[in-house]
């Protein structure tokens, strides 16, 4: 049984405080949050509610130094699946055979 109930963001102040974090897109977020950018996208275009958790990480990371910190633990714990260190691989060898840089993209 419940106990609680809790009120959700909209997807329009989603948005909005992803913005003023400095990441309009939506992947940094997905990233430090632990969620595949498709979910924050769904989010963000109001597809699939909003979890209370996820306001309250907004709203941390709108603190001091938060972001850093944030970006600094999910470097530590976040490894590449397989398949994603696969495709930057490919992505920086074709790069590299065009003659452009390694910009993972």
């Amino acid at each position: 049984m419940k106990r609680h109930t809790y009120a959700r963001i909209s997807a329009p102040d989603f948005c909005r405080m992803l913005a003023d974090l400095g990441w309009p897109d939506g992947s940094k977020f997905a990233w430090i949050y632990g969620v595949p950018p498709a979910r924050v996208t769904s989010w963000m275009n109001g597809e699939e509610d909003i979890p209370p958790a996820a306001f309250l990480v907004l709203q941390l990371l709108q603190l001091p130094g938060a972001q850093q910190l944030a970006i600094d633990h999910t470097q530590r714990v976040a490894q590449l699946t397989d398949r994603e260190r696969d495709r930057r691989q490919a992505f920086s060898e074709r790069k590299r055979l065009e003659g452009g840089g390694d910009d993972q993209g």
